[in-house]
């Protein structure tokens, strides 16, 4: 997909009424779990890229409806393999970008249902205990202190 066929895709489910962008991004995060791996992250590095060019309330809606779906339309195995791909697209972006998307992150899962939260922080606390320490250590300074809490607690 070209970037600027995702930048309009992005826009458009930003637009989109909450029911109607929920079953696109699970359709899209289905298509993203079949893929191999480096595409996967190809592509959510591009998806990641598009969002940033949306205000900031664009962001926050779309990152809520994707912690949403991630929580409650995929068992865990597939949820955590999503969740890793993102972490490592993430890193792949400038510091700036991932601060950016972290924050936006933060803001969204304060929406989150509890269960929906609980979830997504145990995917994540999982997915930074299978890291190799050096990995974890240096990933745990990059986030937030806001996030830095949530995978501690």
């Amino acid at each position: 997909m070209s970037t600027e066929a995702m930048e309009s895709m992005v826009k458009m489910l930003a637009q989109a009424p909450e029911q109607q962008r929920r079953e696109m991004i699970k359709t899209r995060l289905s298509t993203f779990a079949s893929m191999g791996d480096e595409e996967r992250a190809n592509a959510m590095r591009m998806m990641a890229t598009a969002i940033q060019k949306l205000d900031q309330e664009s962001q926050k809606r779309l990152t809520y409806t994707r912690l949403e779906a991630l929580a409650e339309d995929f068992d865990d195995a597939t949820r955590k393999k999503l969740m890793g791909t993102h972490m490592t697209a993430l890193m792949g972006l400038t510091n700036e970008q991932m601060m950016s998307d972290l924050n936006t992150m933060i803001s969204a899962m304060g929406q989150c249902h509890e269960g929906c939260k609980m979830k997504d922080m145990h995917t994540m606390r999982e997915l930074m205990m299978e890291m190799p320490q050096d990995k974890r250590s240096m990933m745990m300074q990059m986030l937030p202190s806001e996030v830095q809490k949530m995978l501690m607690s």
